[in-house]
């Protein structure tokens, strides 16, 4: 009797010591480097189970030296996981010794450096969570593309590595224009008609919110001019990684806008809308945080905007926007957008300080972001351990669209090819129109000087024929697919104003698989979307 119980209690130790010893070894921080946990039977599950890596906020790409929350976190409800293993290494990279960027820890209880690969941030405990968040600073600039990459411990018998969702790919904002191909990479805008908007400017810049080396000569503060254009593709006016035009190295330089004005005028046939507002000087009591109003419009061609203005006084700074798209891939126009304005050096002056005396830059440099660790100098009002806030705001709300009505969005273009206003397909009957419809027409076709152009245009001889099949749905998956379908005039009389008709709807679709490219497209209903 005696032997068994000793048996028993021999087996019970073995099997705690064991179960502990495991728990211990999970936790223990110098196994990390290969980011594989010890002591498993089992071999890794292939896939991410839902769990994902996340850089949270509207970060699609990094500024060198700004901070960025990091998150891993499961994607069904109540997903939980025990461990976790991240590191951040070069694209591609075999060898994940060579860490990009700097991990900082928010909730030291729960996540911790690993001891033996102090790159390695992983769990402090193997209680369920239901998720973790880590800072990271973005390395210096022209790294390119990093990789954070993590093992999930899921249970005692399940982990994951890095398949799926388990990898993020987050490359450099190099500015979009460093790419030759840039312009070749914007695509071509689908929406119909053109847009009217209204453009605010708010300066947020204050000693309140950017205390470090404000000027103290209220006289001096203010912003320029404002200068912008909506543009076509062809012709940019400002680029992160370009050269400064003499136009914008003035404005940024002394705040002077006639060269950047004139640059614009010079590539007219480029240019919509010509955007120009007064300059805002200190004063009591709202300093140099007003605002100031715009208003403008863009159609297919020209729906591109940028704007800039210069920081006053500084060196050679200024905040702006560079070819912001107004034209959605779902065939309308943008609706509503504000976009903060960080600093920029347009690379023509040495300064460091809003006070710097002039230094021109000799060779010139290429413009670039101001950020808290670049350039790397104490004397810099940006420089810190805190990521640099916006110094102003743009708002932009569109004021009217010519898009489409009653649920359609349906575009007459003329025997160019181009589009014309939007509008909606209504059979031709000559005899119960009212004036506004007789004119429609006409707004269609482009200015008529004479009812000769009225009665072409509604000769019923141009009617056009039957509606064509929908269209395959320009995607298999997510939310932005388009249908379309077509008419046009069947004996393609030449003396037609309009010969074609088009309308557009969104497709109803299934949800993108996390890690199938594959989906079943479903349509919408017969009856068309209005897109909102």
């Amino acid at each position: 009797m005696r032997r068994t119980f000793i048996l028993l209690a021999y087996v019970a130790v073995v099997l705690v010591g064991s179960d502990g010893q495991r728990q211990k070894s999970l936790v223990n921080t110098d196994y990390p480097c290969s980011r594989v946990p010890p002591d498993f039977k089992s071999d890794r599950i292939p896939g991410d189970n839902g769990l994902r890596i996340q850089v949270l906020g509207r970060s699609e790409r990094y500024t060198p030296g700004q901070v960025y929350t990091i998150s891993i976190s499961g994607t069904y409800p109540n997903q939980k996981f025990i461990g976790f293993m991240l590191v951040s290494v070069p694209l591609n990279a075999r060898d994940e010794s060579t860490a990009m960027g700097t991990f900082q820890l928010i909730d030291s209880t729960r996540t911790q450096f690993a001891t033996e690969c102090p790159h390695v941030i992983m769990h402090t405990d193997l209680q369920p969570k239901p998720g973790i968040e880590v800072l990271w600073t973005a390395p210096v600039p022209r790294v390119g593309c990093i990789e954070f990459r993590a093992t999930v411990i899921e249970r005692d018998d399940v982990w994951l590595k890095d398949d799926g969702a388990l990898t993020r790919i987050f490359c450099e904002e190099t500015g979009r224009t460093e790419n030759s191909k840039f312009s070749e990479m914007i695509p071509d805008c689908c929406a119909c008609g053109s847009a009217d908007y209204q453009m605010t400017f708010t300066g947020k810049w204050s000693r309140d919110s950017h205390p470090k080396a404000y000027p103290t000569q209220r006289h001096l503060l203010h912003w320029s001019d404002i200068v912008g254009a909506t543009h076509s593709r062809n012709y940019m006016l400002w680029q992160y990684g370009d050269y400064a035009s003499s136009g914008v190295k003035e404005l940024c330089d002394s705040g002077n806008p006639q060269a950047a004005e004139q640059e614009v005028q010079n590539h007219s046939q480029e240019v919509r809308s010509v955007i120009k507002t007064s300059s805002i000087w200190w004063n009591e009591p709202h300093g140099i945080n007003q605002q100031r109003e715009a208003h403008f419009s863009a159609d297919r061609r020209c729906h591109l905007l940028s704007m800039l203005t210069m920081i006053g006084p500084s060196p050679d700074w200024c905040v702006g926007i560079s070819a912001v798209d107004l034209c959605l891939p779902n065939c309308t126009w943008i609706k509503e957008l504000t976009i903060d304005l960080y600093p920029w050096d347009a690379g023509t002056d040495d300064g460091i300080s809003y006070m710097s005396s002039n230094a021109k830059s000799d060779p010139p440099q290429k413009i670039h972001r101001l950020t808290n660790a670049f350039p790397n100098n104490v004397s810099s009002p940006f420089y810190g351990k805190d990521p640099v806030k916006p110094l102003a705001s743009l708002k932009l709300e569109q004021m009217s669209g010519k898009s489409g009505e009653e649920g359609e969005l349906s575009c007459m273009g003329d025997d160019s090819g181009n589009t014309g206003v939007g509008t909606i397909e209504r059979p031709w009957d000559g005899n119960n129109l009212s004036e506004m419809d007789k004119q429609k027409p006409m707004i269609l076709a482009g200015p008529a000087s004479s009812a000769a152009a009225a009665t072409a245009a509604f000769n019923p001889t141009c009617q056009l024929g039957p509606w064509s099949a929908w269209s395959a749905c320009t995607t298999t998956c997510g939310l932005d697919g388009i249908q379309q379908r077509v008419r046009n005039i069947p004996n393609n009389s030449t003396k037609c104003k309009i010969k074609i008709a088009m309308k557009r709807r969104f497709c109803m679709q299934t949800e993108c698989p996390v890690n199938d490219t594959r989906s079943l497209v479903v349509s919408s209903p017969d009856e068309d979307i209005h897109p909102t």
